[in-house]
């Protein structure tokens, strides 16, 4: 099962704003940088010192701005830090060059469970923009009018053998490559790269949904002279449909010439994290309350009439019963009186026949060797714990890409194990070609019994136990 995260928008009630400086704000910063717009191009900002918080029950979180820091001989405005549950979790490092979709801060491997998220901001003169919330929630959490997040890596997604795989985004050039999605929600958007090494010549893609007429949607390329990659592009969102399931189908009409369509994440709203097979959970598919009738069983009220029909039933039958006996009673003394008389004129030698013990009551316990006491059995507990960061640098073949600017955390990283479950590892990057390969799998443990095959490759051996 894929872990999808829930998009928490600026917008959201459920996020706490403290101070009267913050302001609501839509559209105004949709163009600035290479990152795309924010979030449903809303933001909150403010111009002097403010905090927000938010509560949550999951195992990581990341908080996403506008970026706009000031650097004043080295003094950076405005400053942030964040906290889960009154711990320092640090912040990414300042950054001179305005952009959108700005990693603020985060934290991974929490105890899964309810946490606060806390957001302290400093201010000089320089306006903080806030933009969102990207959490992945425990199994209990209601998803009830949440934007999901799905990822390229996604096992629910299914992509025709033209798209090459390259860890969080996918990409193709070959006209007719198609990609399937099943879904739960109202509606679901897609967000896309303009890749700098590839032809920026502008093309079109279409999507279907649950089969009905093709939306043809347009890939706008890069011009000639661009020098940089543009991320998070929205190329299409759909109308807004019925609430329930729906099959989404997405055909790249371009081709080697033209700027190629690429998968980097799609946003279900109102739509649910589940992925075990596209499928959601029945509340979810249905809304909060459903129309399906439940299984009805037939139950028999006796009255006063089936009653007394028993009663006279059973009293019949019990004279039935008696008659019966006496009647076999009767036959079975009548033929031991022939029996006798037959014996007293015939005399037959006593026949000995020998003794054998049943082997189901013999005294000796059997021994079952594939039962193991309690204090021989071996439990291995094997545990990963991955940090993963979004990759500022994404390349998708083998050429170089421009280089996206990169986000800087603090050493802050070992954090109180009252809040994280595991202590993070340093993040890994994504590789610069695409991969197409499984990480590596822990070795399997396997025992040999006597006289049975060997284990297959990737298992490590451990001798047979023989009974004393």
């Amino acid at each position: 099962m894929s872990k999808r995260a829930v998009i928490v928008d600026d917008t959201d009630p459920s996020i706490k704003y403290v101070g009267e400086s913050w302001k609501a704000d839509r559209g105004s910063r949709d163009s600035v940088g290479n990152y795309g717009s924010p979030f449903q191009s809303t933001l909150h900002g403010t111009d002097t010192s403010a905090s927000l918080s938010f509560h949550f029950s999951g195992t990581s979180i990341t908080v996403y701005g506008s970026n706009t820091v000031l650097n004043d001989s080295g003094v950076f405005d405005p400053q942030w830090e964040c906290f889960i549950d009154n711990q320092n979790i640090g912040a990414s490092y300042p950054y001179a060059i305005p952009e959108n979709n700005w990693n603020f801060c985060g934290g991974s491997s929490l105890i899964d469970g309810p946490h606060t998220l806390t957001l302290n901001v400093s201010i000089k003169s320089q306006v903080f923009w806030f933009d969102r919330i990207e959490y992945n929630p425990s199994s209990t959490v209601s998803l009830e009018n949440s934007n999901i997040r799905i990822e390229a890596n996604d096992p629910d997604l299914q992509f025709g053998k033209d798209w090459k795989l390259g860890g969080d985004t996918n990409l193709t050039q070959t006209n007719g490559s198609a990609f399937n999605f099943e879904f739960t929600g109202v509606s679901i958007s897609l967000f896309s790269y303009f890749l700098v090494a590839y032809p920026g010549t502008s093309t079109t893609g279409s999507y279907t949904i649950d089969g009905s007429s093709p939306q043809t949607f347009t890939l706008t390329g890069h011009p000639d002279d661009a020098t940089t990659t543009a991320y998070d592009q929205k190329v299409f969102e759909t109308l807004t449909l019925p609430m329930g399931r729906h099959n989404l189908s997405v055909v790249y009409h371009g081709n080697e010439d033209t700027t190629p369509l690429t998968f980097h994440y799609l946003v279900a709203e109102n739509g649910t994290n589940s992925s075990t097979h596209g499928l959601t959970s029945t509340s979810a598919v249905l809304g909060p309350t459903s129309n399906i009738p439940a299984p009805t069983h037939a139950v028999h009220v006796p009255t006063k009439k089936s009653s007394i029909g028993a009663i006279v039933g059973g009293v019949v039958a019990g004279v039935g019963v008696i008659i019966i006996t006496l009647v076999i009673i009767f036959l079975r003394r009548r033929r031991r009186s022939n029996e006798n008389n037959v014996s007293a004129r015939q005399f037959e030698p006593f026949q000995h026949r020998p003794y054998h013990q049943s082997s189901r009551h013999s005294s000796v316990p059997a021994y079952n060797s594939y039962i193991k006491p309690a204090e021989e059995r071996t439990h291995i507990l094997n545990t990963q714990d991955r940090g993963r960061i979004n990759s500022n640098h994404i390349a998708l073949s083998s050429r170089n890409l421009a280089t996206r600017p990169p986000t800087y955390f603090s050493n802050q990283t070992l954090l109180n194990q009252s809040i994280f479950g595991k202590t993070p590892e340093t993040p890994q990057r994504d590789s610069q070609h695409f991969r197409s390969g499984m990480d590596s799998i822990p070795p399997r443990v396997a025992r040999h019994e006597d006289g049975r095959i060997s284990p297959s490759e990737g298992t490590v051996d451990l001798p047979p136990r023989y009974t004393p």
